[in-house]
């Protein structure tokens, strides 16, 4: 038996009774102060008594028929309808007792009945519509794990109401009482408990023990302190308060219930969580066996003076009690070997997916370091799982990779719960390396975890065909020069405006280069004799440059160099070298054949790349007209002409 905890609602608590709330704890104080003190006399104290009791019996009805018409046709508006009519039948009975008490009518025998008729009606009406509640068990071991629980408190309860109410030299008639408010204990608890346990309690928790409690205590002070009336009433005092004490805690739990409100327990009802386990049948042995410690004495003096009900109804109680908690942990301890060997085969079958997963699962903690690695990473990049345990992540990965991959990570360390996915490379244990894509999550809150988990699969094949087809729709298949697409984006990328702290001025140069008379050359050695050329000619046109130019075949013979960042000078003196490179000959089908360009230079800080391009072809169509195999700087006031450069 385990009892729910709430979790807190986003819906607030529905107002209600807020004058009822504040008086009902001053008027209990007051009359607690009132009582206790001893004013007035004895017929004015029972006149209290009566009216403090008849009003708290008008406030329950009330409240119970208030919360019972909120509800919606169902189990909890039924539990509440019999809840009033209980309430309603305790008032019937509270008014014939305080008439009888205060002598306004002469046959307190009959009105002692009618109230004891009321009582027990009341009780059983609340305990059947409690029993009578629907739970939906998850198992039957479920069921019985409840049953035993519940049994064992049930027990307790009543072996403490036997303590009170059997004292030793009861008669038979009082050890029948005794049963009997025994009996309503155990019947009171389980039905509490099977409430706590259902899916849709109709009663919040606070307000059922409020409930429950009152219950227990009427239930005693039934049947051992005596009804306040005129003829004793000098010798109650503070016991009055044992009798009003009921119907206070009544009036509070039906307060509690109006105030949280029907609609925030349905609001929280899927956010509460069970507990699997419950300690209270254990606190309840315990308190058992402190009343048999109490009422072991009695029962070892017991001989020659005949049997001690009260110690034998304790002892029975305990025996009863330790029954019933064995039989829980056997019960207990049977669910615990099952669970084991669930756990043992989801162990084993967790073990064989990760032994033969095509991915690497990996856990690194704080610092970024392995405490956990799958198989997979000997078949995918060839190290032991040993091997890599305590070692940095972050050393495998290629340098190029390294920056935009450990930026995200340690910013992933700073947010729980997050996740990021990346493509980098790490080496292999034969010195390659092998693309990776990873996604890590961050699990450090996790307990089951305390890191960052990653899933990371190879995708070298894939980056190395996205990485051909780049390159194939971005460079001419002959001479692998760039095409005319990336020479247009790496030029506008090389004029477009920088921030202020630029590593590199904006603006770029172009040489447009022709291969001098190439028709000449696909007429009298063919077509295969032009491709060598033109192979030849991208390769010249490598060697001339530096790494961060691009030198592209824009289609036929005609090609283009960009120079980021360079000014005319630059460009004239990579030109120089074009033209210096092509004085060797290309061979082609094991014969020399000197190639010829001419070479348009045209350079530019403005943002138009077309501008540009045309400018470098006109002064390309300069160098042709004045003779080939030369270069022309294009300036806006005039073309300059390189030297011949031929051979």
């Amino acid at each position: 038996m385990s009892r729910a905890e709430p979790q807190p609602s986003a819906e607030a608590p529905r107002p209600g009774g807020g004058l009822l709330v504040v008086g009902l704890p001053v008027a209990t104080a007051a009359l607690a102060a009132y009582f206790g003190s001893g004013w007035g006399g004895a017929a004015a104290r029972l006149q209290v008594f009566w009216a403090a009791m008849l009003l708290l019996d008008v406030v329950l009805v009330a409240v119970s028929v208030g919360v019972a018409r909120s509800l919606p046709a169902g189990p909890a508006r039924a539990f509440w309808r019999a809840l009033s009519f209980a309430s309603a039948v305790f008032m019937v009975g509270d008014v014939g007792s305080a008439f009888a008490g205060l002598r306004y009518l002469e046959w307190p025998q009959g009105l002692a009945i009618l109230q004891a008729v009321g009582l027990s009606s009341g009780l059983l009406t609340v305990l059947v519509t409690m029993l009578r509640h629907p739970v939906r068990w998850r198992s039957g071991r479920a069921r019985l794990a409840f049953w035993l629980d519940t049994g064992t408190v049930s027990v307790g309860a009543a072996a403490f109401s036997w303590f009170l109410v059997v004292r030793p030299g009861s008669s038979w008639s009082q050890i029948a009482l005794a049963l009997v408010t025994a009996a309503v204990f155990v019947l009171t608890t389980f039905a509490g408990a099977r409430l706590a346990v259902s899916d849709d309690p109709p009663v919040v928790w606070p307000a059922a023990v409020l409930l429950v409690t009152s219950v227990g205590v009427i239930s005693v002070a039934n049947l051992t302190l005596p009804i306040p009336d005129l003829a004793n009433a000098d010798v109650y005092g503070l016991r009055m308060l044992v009798w009003l004490l009921p119907a206070l805690l009544g009036v509070a739990g039906v307060l509690v219930q109006r105030r949280t409100g029907w609609s925030v327990r349905r609001a929280a009802r899927g956010r509460w969580r069970r507990r699997s386990y419950s300690l209270l049948p254990y606190l309840t042995l315990a308190a058992v066996f402190g009343l048999l410690l109490v009422s072991l004495p009695q029962l070892l003096n017991a001989s020659g003076r005949g049997v001690n009900a009260q110690a034998v109804g304790v002892l029975s109680a305990v025996l009863l009690s330790v029954a019933l908690v064995v039989a829980r942990q056997l019960v207990a301890f049977t669910d615990n070997d099952r669970l084991l060997a669930q756990l043992g085969r989801q162990e084993q079958r967790m073990s064989a997916l990760l032994e033969h997963s095509s991915d690497i699962t990996t856990i690194t903690g704080a610092d970024l370091r392995v405490t956990y690695v799958s198989p997979a990473a000997e078949r995918i990049l060839g190290y032991r799982a040993g091997a890599l345990h305590g070692r940095s992540a972050a050393t495998f990965l290629h340098p190029q990779d390294r920056a935009q991959v450990e930026a995200p990570m340690r910013a992933l360390l700073a947010t729980p719960g997050r996740s990021h996915t990346h493509q980098a490379r790490y080496r292999h244990a034969d010195g390659t390396w092998r693309w990776l894509e990873v996604i890590t999550t961050n699990l450090i809150d996790a307990p089951h975890v305390g890191g960052l988990i990653s899933n990371s699969r190879e995708v070298t094949a894939a980056r190395e065909l996205q990485q051909l087809l780049q390159h194939q729709a971005s460079h001419d298949p002959l001479t692998q020069l760039a095409n005319r697409s990336l020479f247009g984006e790496r030029l506008e990328e090389a004029l477009a405006p920088r921030p202020a702290p630029a590593a590199q001025a904006p603006g770029a140069a172009v040489l447009a280069i022709d291969l001098d008379d190439f028709k000449g050359i696909n007429d009298t050695l063919g077509h295969h004799a032009g491709d060598a050329a033109l192979v030849g000619l991208a390769e010249r046109l490598r060697s001339c440059l530096r790494t961060s130019d691009t030198a592209a075949r824009l289609g036929g013979d005609e090609f283009a160099v960009l120079l980021p960042g360079a000014d005319a000078a630059e460009a004239v003196r990579v030109a120089d070298r074009v033209l210096h490179a092509l004085r060797e000959p290309v061979p082609v089908d094991g014969h020399p054949l000197h190639l010829r360009v001419s070479i348009g230079v045209a350079g530019s800080a403005g943002p138009d790349p077309d501008e540009v391009l045309r400018a470098a072809d006109a002064a390309m169509y300069r160098a042709k007209q004045a003779g080939k195999s030369r270069y022309v700087v294009h300036r806006a006031e005039a073309a300059a002409v390189g030297p011949d450069r031929r051979a």
